[in-house]
């Protein structure tokens, strides 16, 4: 790859954190050996699996000497990995890449072309949802390329369902290193991607974002890829959100806290719908949700910034919680508050 007349050779470490991913491990790897930028090293972190994950990935490593494989005995979460693949990570860019996922062979590429060219730190693609028969769904918020300053993109998160998801997620992206100089992922918790990015994006003036699809997510239930439950997951993504708004209340941008108190009004109401319809025993963990919906609602219309029509939406959505969360989750309804 050239850029300015100059052949472009910077080492870029691509970090896979895996845990009982043997049916799609290899569809993952082959996808980063394929890369058409080859200086690469692919670090495989076997995260305590339990099938044949530690000898697909040593296979690797036999086969190409910038695969290297790092085991850690008990799993904790994709955070422990990809903190554990930082530590030994040598290269000048990073990229994650979950193990049952795939990238095409052209992402690390384009993401370094659109990093360098702009001198930004991070550059982001889109990518698509892949499910279990063979069908794909987009994720593509924009059609052209763009740069967006770090806040913009907190912005969006929390603003727009459907355009949120390739700004929220960790591994879509390419990084300098040193932004990981003094920042690692938390451990033993599930939505590690939700605790982190907008803390890494909201202090930087410029972020490439191009619309190429070049990432795959595998969507699938295998519940062997997960030490948690959907209940965790719910408590846990809840624990994400609160820490969300806490981190723009504590830079005192109030536009984002409102904005992320919103996000979490909305996603307690499509948890409260999922745990109603789709989990038993789970009274305890409805009743919690409702209460976190009762205490957002009286935050929210404590302020003073909302119309009359806004306020009646959000008396809507706390008188009907698990409708709204239906709709919400169903058919993409996103008040606009």
């Amino acid at each position: 790859m050239r850029i300015n007349n100059t052949e472009v050779t910077s080492l870029v470490s691509v970090i896979v954190p895996i845990y009982n991913q043997e049916r799609y491990l290899e569809q993952c790897v082959k996808s980063l050996l394929h890369q058409t930028y080859p200086y690469l090293e692919i670090i495989l972190v076997n995260n305590g699996s339990k099938d044949r994950s530690g000898a697909i990935c040593k296979k690797f490593a036999r086969q190409d000497r910038r695969v290297r494989v790092l085991e850690i005995k008990e799993n904790l979460s994709a955070g422990n990995g990809r903190n554990t693949g930082l530590d030994a990570a040598a290269g000048e860019y990073i990229s994650f890449v979950d193990g049952d996922d795939w990238v095409r062979p052209e992402f690390i590429e384009k993401l370094l072309r659109a990093l360098l060219e702009n001198d930004v730190p991070i550059a982001q693609c889109c990518y698509e949802r892949a499910y279990w028969n063979n069908t794909f769904s987009d994720t593509l918020p924009y059609h052209e390329f763009r740069i967006f300053s770090g806040r913009e993109m907190c912005k969006i998160m929390n603003e727009f369902i459907g355009m949120c998801g390739p700004m929220t997620m960790m591994w879509n992206k390419l990084y300098r290193a040193e932004l990981f100089k003094d920042f690692r992922f938390y451990e033993d918790v599930a939505y590690e991607d939700m605790y982190s990015v907008y803390k890494l994006l909201y202090p930087l003036e410029r972020v490439a974002f191009i619309p190429d699809r070049l990432a795959y997510w595998r969507q699938h239930g295998s519940s062997g890829t997960s030490r948690y439950s959907y209940k965790d997951f719910c408590i846990h993504e809840m624990y994400a959100y609160e820490e969300r708004v806490r981190f723009f209340g504590m830079h005192n941008d109030r536009e984002l806290y409102r904005l992320a108190l919103k996000r979490m009004y909305y996603i307690a109401t499509q948890h409260l719908y999922l745990q109603k319809r789709y989990v038993k025993d789970s009274r305890n963990v409805q009743d919690w949700l409702l209460d976190k919906i009762a205490d957002i609602y009286r935050e929210l219309m404590a302020m003073d910034c909302w119309s009359a029509r806004t306020r009646s939406r959000m008396r809507f959505i706390r008188r009907f919680p698990e409708q709204f969360g239906y709709w919400s989750l169903h058919h993409k309804v996103d008040f606009r508050i």
